[in-house]
């Protein structure tokens, strides 16, 4: 008997759950937090929302749905789209009730005027980045960690412009995993590039980085030269600038 008293109690929080608007949802969310929410309808377990945006810079329309029986196991699965004229992305999410979140089979496409807008700083990014991203997940904690990922991130067309640095454009790889010790090593690699880079980045879980990167203007490069050299110095025998640094990220707690 009791069993049955507690199954039906789980079935009646899980319609309630199924049931509930999006539009009420939403509004909680614009009430609480910079990301804003317009146009939301059907439920928690299926909706979407006309536009989001986040610090008033539009984001797009978003798509999501929630498998319900996964409440059961107490987290939240399903899946997401956002379609928005600079960024397209889609993937499958997982919630847990200690708020870890994981996001799996992320594919997107981002056109860099809305990072500029995010950013909203004197240095523009030119190009778009690709990204297939096999998983990432952000556990909550006091001391905020760096998420756990795995994928790559392709730039393309990718340039800088600043009022004290100027990178023409050149296409840039990312490949981002965990290592051994479990530290987020990126790789990255340039192709029809004015600036050839080559090399690693290493980050641990107390922000502290190691970078070992080899950059090397290409022909298209050259009036690089002089800026690399007010910044590390002369080239060595291959025309090439060694960074090898490490050192540690500031980050809010």
């Amino acid at each position: 008997m009791k069993k049955f008293i507690f199954l039906g109690i789980i079935s009646l929080l899980l319609l309630l759950v199924i049931k509930t608007p999006a539009h009420l949802v939403s509004q909680q969310i614009n009430q609480r937090t910079p990301l804003q929410l317009q146009g939301a309808t059907g439920t928690l377990w299926q909706g979407t929302v006309a536009q989001a945006s986040y610090k008033e810079v539009v984001i797009g329309a978003v798509e999501w749905s929630i498998d319900p029986f996964s409440v059961v196991k107490g987290k939240a699965e399903g899946h997401f789209k956002i379609k928005g004229d600079e960024l397209k992305a889609k993937g499958e999410f997982e919630l847990a009730l200690d708020k870890k979140l994981k996001i799996k089979k992320l594919g997107f496409k981002c056109k860099t005027p809305l990072i500029n807008k995010l950013a909203n700083n004197p240095i523009k990014l030119t190009g778009e980045f690709i990204g297939d991203i096999d998983y990432l997940i952000m556990t909550p904690s006091k001391a905020p960690k760096p998420p756990i990922i795995k994928g790559q991130v392709n730039w393309l067309e990718g340039g800088i412009n600043s009022p004290f640095l100027t990178i023409p454009h050149g296409n840039y790889q990312a490949i981002i995993e965990q290592n051994k010790d479990d530290n987020l090593l990126t790789t990255i690699e340039s192709d029809e590039a004015a600036l050839i880079i080559e090399g690693n980045i290493q980050l641990d879980q107390q922000w502290r980085y190691v970078t070992d990167l080899q950059l090397t203007p290409s022909e298209q490069g050259q009036n690089m030269k002089k800026i690399l050299n007010m910044m590390r110095g002369r080239a060595n025998d291959q025309g090439s600038y060694i960074i090898r640094e490490n050192g540690s990220l500031s980050i809010q707690r």
